[in-house]
């Protein structure tokens, strides 16, 4: 949250402040976690407005820093993460918030998808994408460098793992869906036969 700038008045502050004083005083330590959480009250204002244009501005200026804040900022990262904003494979003109994403997801979708590209043609384009969209999930388009990192470095959001679906062994639930072709085509005559065999009974 570098890019604030304000004023702090206190009484509590001794008149001579030094580099100590900032780093060991226990009033310091206390004033800093009370701006910092009154900081992302006023953020988490603007990003709750009903006029999406204030946060797409407010997102458009200062969104880089909290991306940052999510690598290099461990204690609040987590707190950062419903305030970052990306495009979809649903949401190609307007980006959403992860809130959004995960209120989207399929009843039985477990995970979070994204893909990391230059921008959102070439994201759009990527034959990674193809098996998700014939199943309609949606995915993440991390179209600046940054993004990803910050990804990686949230691991998860609300329970639900971020997965990067360039990767090898990405898992949609299709090998289950082989193992039991695969099982009804090799036992699928002896089961018929059985049945033939014994009707009703099976």
């Amino acid at each position: 949250l570098s890019f604030i700038k304000g004023v702090v008045d206190s009484n509590d502050l001794p008149l001579n402040v030094s580099r100590e004083i900032l780093q060991e005083s226990r009033i310091v330590r206390i004033m800093r976690k009370r701006l910092v959480r009154k900081a992302f009250e006023m953020i988490q204002g603007i990003a709750l407005s009903e006029n999406r244009d204030d946060y797409e501005k407010f997102w458009e200026n200062f969104g880089k820093h909290l991306k940052l804040g999510c690598i290099e900022d461990r204690e609040n990262h987590k707190r950062l993460a419903p305030l970052l904003r990306f495009f979809s494979s649903q949401s190609e003109n307007e980006m959403i918030s992860l809130d959004e994403y995960v209120e989207n997801m399929k009843p039985d979708q477990k995970d979070i998808y994204y893909i990391a590209s230059d921008s959102v043609t070439s994201a759009k384009n990527t034959p990674f994408l193809e098996k998700l969209l014939e199943k309609d999930l949606e995915v993440l388009f991390l179209v600046d460098p940054i993004d990803e990192v910050a990804i990686q470095n949230l691991k998860a959001f609300k329970e639900k793992n971020f997965i990067d679906i360039s990767k090898e062994d990405l898992d949609l639930g299709d090998k289950n869906e082989d193992k039991e072709k695969e099982i009804k085509q090799e036992f699928g005559q002896t089961c018929d036969w059985i049945k033939k065999r014994l009707g009703d009974k099976v």
